[in-house]
């Protein structure tokens, strides 16, 4: 207990606590406390999507931020992926917690650029741990720094794009930077770094992708790599049957 000015003047015996089964009572000098049932939050008005429901698919629209603006997005665009709230990160989460995969691939101007870039959701991002030891070793293997255009994509972002389904929006792909003169080279890291994981998207696939998004493409910028072969579950669609595993 304490007086008017914070002082502690005393102490009171502490409420001892037991489990009845039909609630949680807490029992102080014979006075039985039972609080109410718990009313889950009203959803927000966009909240419109069947399954979006804590009885559902647990992906309710009831993170108290701009994920719930995020995640109905899986399923307005037609995405394979139904995430929960925990299963995005945000910038400060993401220095904080992964220092060293930070300091190499910065959040917002290259994990989450495409969100930046369209002012879609430039504070969250799903970011799967395959992915960011799967990219260090790929900058080892290269033997200096290397620069990811594009992590993760929003389903709205990535349907601009033709391929809804493709592995940015579940937070296991890359695009990293590279030129015509080092498009091999930055490939070959790719491969070599964890083989046995990595999808690497053959030079093929990518100018026939990047023709039909725009004819003046330059298909050299970048080489896709993602780590689909490690999700939990794995995914219904493996490496593509060109691209070198």
């Amino acid at each position: 207990t304490y007086d008017q000015n914070g002082n502690a003047i005393g102490q009171i015996t502490l409420p001892t606590e037991s489990w009845h089964g039909n609630g949680y009572e807490i029992t102080v000098t014979q006075v039985l406390q039972v609080p109410l049932p718990l009313i889950p939050p009203a959803s927000p008005t966009y909240a419109t999507y069947s399954g979006l429901n804590l009885s559902g698919t647990w992906t309710s629209p009831v993170c108290g931020d701009d994920r719930d603006q995020l995640t109905p997005e899986y399923v307005t665009y037609g995405a394979d992926l139904f995430p929960t709230c925990f299963e995005f990160i945000s910038g400060v989460t993401y220095a904080f917690q992964f220092s060293s995969a930070s300091q190499n691939f910065p959040f917002s101007t290259q994990m989450n650029r495409d969100d930046t870039n369209k002012n879609d959701h430039p504070n969250w991002a799903i970011l799967r741990v395959s992915m960011l030891n799967g990219s260090l070793s790929v900058q080892m293997q290269y033997g200096q720094q290397i620069t990811i255009n594009s992590g993760y994509r929003s389903p709205k972002v990535q349907s601009t794009k033709g391929h809804p389904h493709d592995r940015h929006i579940h937070g296991d792909a890359v695009d990293i930077a590279t030129t015509q003169g080092n498009y091999t080279r930055m490939r070959n890291s790719a491969l070599q770094a964890s083989s046995h994981q990595t999808c690497v998207e053959d030079f093929a696939t990518a100018a026939a992708d990047c023709k039909k998004q725009n004819p003046q493409c330059n298909p050299y910028n970048h080489v896709h790599v993602d780590w689909r072969r490690v999700a939990s579950p794995p995914p219904t669609a493996p490496c593509s049957a060109n691209w070198m595993k």
